[in-house]
């Protein structure tokens, strides 16, 4: 086609229809719709990446604990565990207020920061270690700032208030049994019954609180008649029983240490851990040491307010039969740390009774190769 421009003629240059147009940009809306997934796989995976070395920093400062003092770090140490304190007070003091949970002493945690990039936070805290009551409740009131938050304590794929001091890490129990109490209890029948009561797999039954009559052999003990309850796993809320490399009979490659928690859906590490007699990650009973296999694998539960799981038992926070599992965001399971120091992801579906095996240090049971 030929225009006419004044004096001169020149040729009509071509242009897009709107047909067109609309065609070519559905076609980069495809494009994009189908590098997204990509681009998000790749983001994940470098998260997930990241989250593994945090864990294998935390495995190897354990190890190198245990290589220092002969044994691994207590879940938890308070006023239950201090028999010094016991013995010296028994007579002074009422033991629930000021003997107890009050005397807060620190988690695994800070007591192997000296073997972490976090060596000056120990240093810090150490200065109030030795005081007679509350240590950590005393470097929290006196450190500026309060508990600082530990980049190598949260995973990246969880963004749950990420300037507070939560951790998503947490030592393992083993084949445990929490309190239900909230109408919704479906692994009860792992833990019925009395003391002597055995799990589904040949288990005696346990609770959170392993071994804690032990903490003294006071006979005025309130916890002295408490009934034995075993330590399967590696750690408990409250460290009153010592566990060594000997102890783990399984093999250090069959048996888990720490694992991966969602701090926003369960109620220890949620709600309890910033409680000013807590101190987060530092301070006992903080959902530090709380992971039992019982709980499969990224049990589906939901970041509920509130303390009161009557709202929602099947989901909530709180109902800690169901909460206090190993639980990520990372699609299809969760980052863990084996005793031997190392990483593996464990996939959401793996075998429950495997999950046990894997949890329990000492049950002389054979797990089938190819778990990882």
């Amino acid at each position: 086609m030929l225009t006419r421009k004044g004096p001169f003629v020149r040729e009509a240059k071509p242009a897009f229809t709107l047909v067109e147009l609309l065609v070519v940009i559905a076609i980069i809306g495809i494009l994009i719709a189908l590098l997204l997934p990509a681009v998000q796989s790749a983001r994940e995976a470098g998260r997930r990446i990241q989250c593994t070395n945090h864990l294998k920093q935390w495995g190897l400062a354990l190890l190198n604990f245990h290589d220092n003092f002969g044994q691994f770090p207590p879940g938890g140490e308070n006023g239950w565990t201090n028999k010094e304190l016991l013995a010296e007070n028994w007579g002074k003091w009422k033991y629930s207020q000021q003997v107890g949970w009050s005397d807060n002493r620190g988690t695994w945690i800070l007591k192997v920061l000296r073997y972490t990039g976090e060596g000056p936070v120990w240093d810090d805290y150490a200065q109030f270690a030795d005081t007679k009551i509350g240590p950590v409740q005393r470097w929290r009131l006196f450190r500026p700032g309060g508990i600082p938050v530990l980049p190598t304590g949260r995973c990246p794929s969880d963004g749950f208030k990420l300037t507070e001091p939560y951790f998503n890490y947490s030592g393992i129990m083993g084949p445990s049994c929490a309190s239900g109490g909230c109408g919704f209890d479906p692994h009860t029948k792992y833990c019925s019954g009395s003391s002597r009561d055995t799990l589904g797999w040949g288990y005696k039954r346990t609770e959170w609180d392993h071994e804690i009559y032990r903490c003294s052999k006071h006979p005025r003990h309130p916890l002295s008649a408490y009934p034995f309850w075993p330590l399967h796993g590696m750690f408990s809320r409250v460290g009153c029983a010592v566990v060594t490399m000997k102890d783990v009979t399984d093999g250090t490659s069959k048996t888990l240490m720490v694992g991966e928690k969602l701090p926003s859906h369960e109620g220890h590490s949620r709600d309890v851990a910033s409680h000013p007699s807590i101190g987060w990650w530092a301070g006992v009973n903080g959902g530090t040491s709380h992971i039992s296999t019982i709980v499969p694998v990224n049990y589906p539960t939901q970041n509920i307010s509130g303390t009161s799981c009557s709202k929602d038992p099947q989901h909530h926070p709180w109902n800690f039969n169901i909460s206090t599992g190993l639980r990520s965001m990372h699609p299809g399971g969760v980052n863990v740390v084996l005793v031997d120091g190392s990483v593996h992801f464990l996939q959401e579906n793996i075998d429950h009774r495997t999950l046990n095996l894997l949890g329990h240090k000492s049950d002389g049971m054979e797990i089938l190769e190819g778990v990882f």
